[in-house]
């Protein structure tokens, strides 16, 4: 590709890189409001594969809704996302023809600008394997619930370690489905298979950013929540405590690019296996601790394998407020 052409012939001409959507389809209740954001895009060189995961759901008939030839459908043999759910993704990923993929969820809205400033960025930054776009969350009627504020963050194009430093921080949203990836490296590194995925997704953003971070502009990208989001069920309390067991005994071992900005050099700094283990017991509380039972409390206390004694004594002291004290 020729990146001395302008922005706009590469990205609106005949030459223009294929970004190729895959999506990994269980539900029915948001697949036809998802395909169409993608079907609306401004940017035109797309695909969109939607992969029905053995769903109980008529999808094929949604998807069949659509006369446009840049959609297909394919059905899986097996439910293998129940089972693996990172395995169901780069089997999605595999069927692409795409530079460029998008692992999309059969519930969350993309903005029709959505491709077209994520691919811009792909452009200007060509080094880079992985564009992120701005998250806004969504409840189950669309309404918007909170948008990210990345304005912390140092430009449009970031190191390794400022993106994961700013995800230590809370300041960026990770979810899969607003991520672009560049297809042969993705591949090639493949995705951390952690329990039910969770935290498979932050895992795979900071290893594609080795190469720096390219950022497209916020809210293009919205996030559902409901009642049927595996990230967000009650009933995946278990899998989540070993997800993220396993998923900080990752990134404290992970080996951060060294960074060559001041600004990333600084933050860089900020990334010791002390700041991670702050994180952890954070996750531990928030994700787990106080939404298990007064009867399993202390078995998941015990499974905290990153908690000192006193931080599973303090983490105690706040499971007893949220419980019977009511307080936050």
């Amino acid at each position: 590709m020729d990146f001395n052409k302008s922005n706009s012939e590469l990205l609106m001409g005949e030459h223009s890189p294929l970004l190729s959507f895959v999506m990994p389809a269980w539900k029915g209740a948001w697949l036809a409001e998802a395909i169409e954001s993608i079907l609306a895009q401004t940017y035109k060189n797309i695909e969109l594969i939607v992969v029905d995961d053995c769903s109980p759901e008529d999808l094929r008939s949604i998807v069949e809704r659509y006369d446009d030839p840049r959609i297909s459908y394919h059905r899986n043999e097996n439910n293998l996302g129940g089972i693996h759910l990172t395995k169901q993704w780069m089997h999605c990923v595999g069927l692409a023809k795409g530079e460029y993929v998008v692992i999309a969820s059969d519930d969350d809205v993309y903005d029709i600008h959505f491709a077209e400033g994520c691919m811009a960025k792909a452009i200007l930054y060509p080094n880079v394997n992985i564009i992120r776009a701005g998250v806004k969350d969504v409840d189950e009627e669309g309404r918007v619930l909170w948008t990210e504020a990345t304005s912390q963050l140092s430009g449009d194009c970031i190191s390794q370690a400022e993106y994961t430093w700013a995800y230590r921080q809370g300041i960026v949203s990770i979810c899969m489905g607003n991520l672009v990836f560049r297809r042969s490296e993705l591949l090639r590194k493949g995705v951390q298979a952690f329990p039910r995925a969770l935290g498979s997704d932050i895992a795979v953003s900071i290893d594609l950013a080795e190469q720096g971070m390219a950022l497209a502009d916020p809210g293009l990208f919205a996030f559902r929540h409901s009642t049927v989001h595996l990230s967000g069920s009650l009933t995946q309390l278990e899998p989540k405590m070993e997800a993220i067991n396993l998923f900080y005994g990752w990134v404290m071992n992970y080996a951060i690019a060294p960074a060559t900005d001041p600004v990333g050099q600084r933050l860089q700094a900020e990334l010791t296996v002390e700041h991670w283990r702050i994180k952890c017991v954070y996750d531990y509380l928030n994700q787990v601790i106080r939404y298990v039972s007064p009867s399993e409390v202390l078995k998941y206390l015990a499974r905290a394998k990153y908690a000192s004694f006193w931080d599973k004594c303090k983490m105690l002291l706040r499971y007893i407020k949220y419980r019977w004290i009511g307080r936050k």
